[in-house]
């Protein structure tokens, strides 16, 4: 019995031990499944890391990036602004340069007219600078670079060279109107521009031309350009416009007689110009119109009650000094040349009349086909307030 019983004793081990063998097989097998999916679980987090840093890395390189393009621009934009500062201030610093390089804006010589004349042989010839014109006849305006093969009409148009007292050489344009009447025969007004402009600027077709004026106006215009610009010798200054405008008003005398009644119309920084002429008190003045006019170029910048030793274009100090009739006209909209600067000056000249604002016009638009009841004032101003001879 007892054998039987270590023999059953034997089998129960032999079982045991082969059921304890198939369940440390499985064991094993339920181990190496879960390393696996350690593993892939490991595996996966990895890539996910990986995918994480590198799109870190590239939002790092893209900001870094921008702070460069940042940077790079900033520092492009500091040396501009730093350039443009030492050109205008320090190349040279003297303050008829500075004032040169801030306030005159002229075009390419040739950009929008050149002149032609018959030289010894007969044959016209193009020209680009005034001086050289004088050596020519039969004088002729032509305009150049005309969109679309537009044209304008240019009989009627006297094109003459005058010397200023600095030796600069300028054209001058005699425009007169069909519709001009017995009332404006003796009456002539002298036109001086802003200061990014051209005789060639005031005859393209699409825009307001020296014809519309004179037809608006009913009067003969004369305009010319001031040096440095067109095809004018000579370089644009303070000091120039005044020798220009002298000029102009000294051709219109002698070629009108006597008789002529002379009335200034001055726009922009043309008023400039026009406020010194009539400061001076010349023989025919009649009377003077300002578009958008300035009271000085530092108080474009700032408030001053008095005038500072440092400043130019003194038409407030010279407004006092103006013994003619006075017509003013401002956009209420300019933002370059605020409308408060007429105010000023209306206070300054002795004989203003009531001036002529336009709510809605600017320093552009003021002086434009868009803002035609403006050119109805004027011409009521020289046929009804103006001085008679």
């Amino acid at each position: 019995m007892s054998i039987v019983a270590s023999a059953n004793d034997e089998i129960s081990d032999q079982e045991l031990i082969s059921v304890t063998g198939i369940v440390t097989s499985n064991e094993l097998i339920s181990d190496h499944a879960d390393n696996l999916k350690c593993m892939r679980h490991a595996e996966l987090q990895s890539n996910d890391q990986l995918v994480l840093n590198d799109l870190k890395s590239e939002k790092i390189k893209k900001a870094s990036k921008k702070r460069r393009c940042y940077c790079c621009q900033l520092c492009f934009l500091l040396l501009k602004f730093t350039g443009i500062l030492c050109y205008i201030f320090c190349c040279p610093p003297i303050p008829e340069m500075v004032v040169r390089k801030l306030a005159f804006h002229p075009l390419k010589r040739g950009k929008t007219y050149v002149l032609s004349g018959k030289d010894i042989h007969g044959n016209f010839i193009l020209i680009n600078n005034a001086k050289k014109a004088l050596k020519f006849t039969s004088l002729k305006f032509e305009m150049q670079n005309l969109i679309d093969g537009s044209s304008i009409l240019m009989e009627g148009i006297e094109t003459s060279i005058i010397k200023t007292r600095r030796g600069s050489h300028l054209p001058i344009l005699m425009i007169s109107s069909n519709l001009s009447n017995d009332e404006s025969k003796h009456l002539v007004v002298l036109f001086s521009q802003p200061n990014s402009s051209d005789l060639g600027c005031y005859f393209h077709p699409r825009g307001l031309n020296f014809r519309d004026i004179s037809k608006l106006l009913k009067t003969i215009v004369y305009a010319y350009d001031y040096s440095g610009y067109g095809i004018s010798t000579g370089s644009p200054s303070e000091k120039n416009i005044y020798a220009d405008i002298e000029a102009a008003y000294k051709h219109i005398s002698e070629s009108q007689g006597p008789n002529v009644r002379i009335a200034l119309l001055g726009y922009s920084i043309g008023t400039v110009p026009t406020i010194y002429m009539a400061s001076k008190h010349p023989p025919n003045l009649c009377g003077i119109v300002l578009i958008a006019p300035l009271a000085s170029g530092l108080r474009l910048y700032t408030k001053v009650n008095r005038t500072c030793c440092m400043d130019r274009f003194l038409s407030y100090d010279r407004a006092p000094n103006v013994n003619v009739p006075v017509l003013i006209c401002h956009g209420c909209m300019d933002n370059i040349i605020p409308k408060n600067h007429s105010e000023i000056l209306m206070k300054r000249f002795p004989r203003a009349v009531p001036p002529f604002y336009v709510d809605e016009a600017n320093h552009l638009t003021i002086f434009s086909k868009q803002s035609l009841s403006v050119f109805f004032r004027i011409r009521y101003f020289l046929f009804n307030e103006t001085d008679q001879l």
